[in-house]
């Protein structure tokens, strides 16, 4: 069976039952799912465990004490349970872990101050920062009460069972909170990161939906770019009165996704401001469009397009894919072969649980580089947030992090992103990103030692450029893995698009061309073709 226990507060339902405790003599009170015959099937209006919790599986009690709750099921619905339990409940959940952790410290009272953390605890999202689904406050937690220090502009949670303080300066509430009682800081590590690092089921769950769903934006934008360009390179602009055409640029890219992400698909809000480098631009690995420097894509080159959004206040998503417009040079393949290749290499690593740091990781992925005399100057991985922030700390992958003095070792549930690139000042650049998770290796032959192995599961759905692969530059079992991530890309996203029949795109600011499922289909299935090694 699945435990949930919860020590907060109760609520109004909870509250009245509770009322009746010491008329009735007792201390705790368990509700059944069955009714008074032991019926399998009952009457909705013998449904107390619904009721009382919100739940609908068929194999669930719960313990209702003074002051606790604890929910009871089993494997079948350990995720629909976390799915339908009232929020405020996960809340008390997320509450206990960080208090199980409080007393294991020799605090009493735990300052949390980065705005990611105490937007997961308390699952609570704003837009209070640009680009980050977070409110602009402080949490001050202690065995048994919340003092949450909050901006009267902020969005504000509703009867959450904590002492909120709306102020006009949330620094300043919190110096003076703190001194009337006398509260001195330890700094010490942030217990808070630690815990949210590791995503639940549902989160992991909610991440395959979500990163499905955006890497479709993402997929069918680069069809169309890709699509357009082979149009304009087959009809001169303007001779043909049936047909027009004008140049896209870096920022129409831009728009295309905002569009797909915002309008279409629902998101919360762009997770950064999207990269869309062409050609010499796309050497810059943070490029920023401006006036001065934005480019048409008026002839053949190398587009890099580094982008991502929030969903529905849980999931946060990051891909870059670099494709290339017109026909590539040998050397533009040979190096994003090269990445390809470093990419694949971390992707596909097998590796034992909880004895693995990022710098040991990241050479699994520039190895493949350094045999060319080649690397980049930035991390290959980062954490990723839940609908929060798309940089998380603490998990990361970089050889250069060796110098922290307590590295974070990998374990299950992990999000992270996979983003080796080249860049070659004046000419081009090449990066490619995917947002993985660490799982737990299947079918793992039994050792002496009990050691579990992890592998990372692919959360971004979005097809490699096909035109810039030489597969005689790649071993047998990069092969066998990219062959496998395109069957995957192809069957998740068909399968989004039966769902959108009527799902078309199309830019009329610039040009009349229309995309529709069936295009992109046929362009997606070209795109994920078998390689033949």
């Amino acid at each position: 069976m699945s435990l949930i226990q919860m020590n907060e507060k109760d609520d109004c339902t909870l509250g009245k039952l509770r009322n009746l405790y010491k008329t009735l003599k007792i201390d705790c009170y368990l509700v059944p799912l069955t009714d008074p015959h032991d019926s399998e099937y009952v009457l909705e209006s013998d449904q107390r465990v619904k009721f009382i919790s919100g739940f609908s599986g068929s194999s669930a009690f719960i313990i209702i004490g003074t002051d606790t709750v604890s929910f009871f099921t089993d494997g079948r619905y350990t995720i629909q349970a976390k799915q339908e339990l009232p929020s405020d409940w996960e809340l008390k959940e997320k509450l206990s872990k960080v208090r199980d952790e409080l007393a294991l410290s020799d605090n009493q009272i735990v300052l949390i101050y980065k705005l990611d953390s105490i937007a997961w605890i308390l699952n609570a999202r704003a837009d209070d920062i640009m680009y980050n689904r977070v409110i602009y406050s402080y949490l001050l937690l202690d065995k048994t009460t919340v003092h949450w220090f909050v901006l009267n502009s902020s969005q504000r949670l509703k009867d959450q069972d904590m002492e909120i303080f709306l102020l006009n300066s949330a620094n300043q509430g919190l110096i003076d909170f703190m001194s009337k009682c006398n509260i001195k800081i330890n700094f010490s590590e942030d217990i808070i990161q630690n815990i949210k690092s590791v995503k639940t089921d549902k989160e992991i769950e909610l991440s395959l939906l979500y990163h499905a769903r955006d890497s479709l934006a993402i997929s069918t934008t680069l069809c169309y770019v890709t699509k357009w360009y082979e149009s304009v390179s087959a009809n001169q602009i303007g001779s043909d009165t049936n047909f027009s055409l004008e140049l896209l640029d870096e920022e129409d890219v831009c728009k295309l996704l905002a569009d797909q992400r915002l309008n279409k698909l629902g998101a919360d809000g762009l997770s950064f401001e999207t990269i869309s480098g062409f050609n010499e631009n796309s050497a810059i690995v943070h490029y920023r469009i401006n006036e001065k420097t934005a480019k048409k894509f008026a002839n053949d080159g190398v587009l890099l397009v580094d982008s991502g959004a929030h969903y529905s206040g849980v999931v946060t998503t990051d891909c870059t894919r670099t494709i290339y417009l017109g026909t590539p040079p040998d050397e533009v393949i040979r190096h994003y072969t090269y990445t390809l290749a470093a990419h694949i290499n971390l992707a596909n690593i097998v590796f034992p649980n909880n004895k693995l740091s990022g710098s040991q990781l990241d050479t699994v992925c520039r190895a493949e580089l350094w045999k060319q005399g080649l690397d980049f100057n930035h991390s290959t991985g980062h954490g990723v947030g839940s609908g929060t922030v798309v940089h998380e700390s603490p998990p990361g992958i970089c050889y250069l992090s060796q110098c922290k003095a307590k590295p974070t070792y990998f374990v299950n549930h992990m999000v992270v992103s996979n983003e080796p690139g080249l860049y070659f000042p004046e000419k081009y650049g090449i990066r490619l990103e995917n947002v993985q998770y660490s799982a737990l290796q299947k079918n793992q032959i039994e050792n002496e030692d009990q050691v579990h192995y992890l592998c990372f599961k692919q959360l971004t759905m979005v097809p490699y450029c096909r035109k810039l692969i030489d597969p005689s530059l790649l071993t047998k079992e990069q092969l066998d893995w990219l062959n496998s991530y395109h069957k995957e890309v192809y069957e998740k996203l068909a399968k989004l698009c039966v769902h959108l029949p009527d799902y078309s795109l199309s830019y009329s600011n610039k040009c009349d061309l229309q995309l529709s499922i069936g295009n992109f289909l046929g362009w997606l299935r070209s795109e994920t073709k078998p390689f033949v090694g």
